[in-house]
C-alpha cells in the first residue's frame, strides 16, 4: 500500500522535473499516469460510502489493477 503511494508521489515529482527542463509532453504523461494510479488506489483502498480507508480482502487485486491500468502508460 505504501509503495503505491510512493509511486504516485514519484510520478508527481517527475512531472515537475520534466516541466523544469521543458519536456512538457513527458510531464503530461507522468501526470496522466499519476491520475490513473490515484484512481486505482482510491477505488481499491477507499470506501465510497464512508470516505475512509478500507483494508482489502485480497491483497493481490491491487497489483492486478496496477498492472492492467498503469504500466501500460509507461511503455
Amino acid at each position: 500500500m505504501l509503495g503505491n503511494v510512493l509511486y504516485i508521489n514519484c510520478l508527481d515529482q517527475a512531472a515537475v522535473l520534466a516541466d523544469a527542463i521543458g519536456d512538457t509532453d513527458k510531464a503530461e504523461s507522468y501526470r496522466e499516469t499519476a491520475a490513473t494510479a490515484r484512481e486505482a488506489w482510491n477505488e481499491f483502498f477507499i470506501d465510497p460510502d464512508t470516505g475512509k480507508q478500507r483494508i482489502p480482502r485480497v491483497r493481490f487485486r491491487i497489483h492486478r489493477l496496477l498492472m492492467q491500468h498503469l504500466f501500460v502508460f509507461m511503455w
